[in-house]
């Protein structure tokens, strides 16, 4: 099946692409180093799995929270100058 990439992709790529893809669909990091063969889940962490986006923003929300209150919370808009460049922008409720 051709998918039109042009670009040499080797088996590591794949791999950290699944070990992330795991991760943001919050399977176990136990089953994830199985799935991955790796001898240890600390190899799992730190090289196949990146931080999502998503949980990035989650986990500044609730520190944020922490500090401002519960009044605090993040709005997403698209600033026009950016193109199609999202800004965030905190809001105080």
């Amino acid at each position: 099946m051709k998918m039109g990439v042009k670009k040499r992709i080797g088996w590591y790529s794949f791999r950290h692409g699944l070990g992330t893809m795991l991760r943001q669909m919050k399977v176990d990091v136990k089953v994830a180093q199985e799935l991955l063969r790796h001898a240890n889940p600390r190899v799992t962490l730190e090289f196949y799995q990146q931080a999502v986006t998503e949980e990035k923003r989650e986990a500044q929300e609730l520190a944020l929270k922490g500090f401002l209150g519960p009044a605090f919370s993040f709005s997403t808009q698209k600033n026009p100058n950016l193109g199609k460049k999202e800004e965030v922008k905190p809001v105080i409720n």
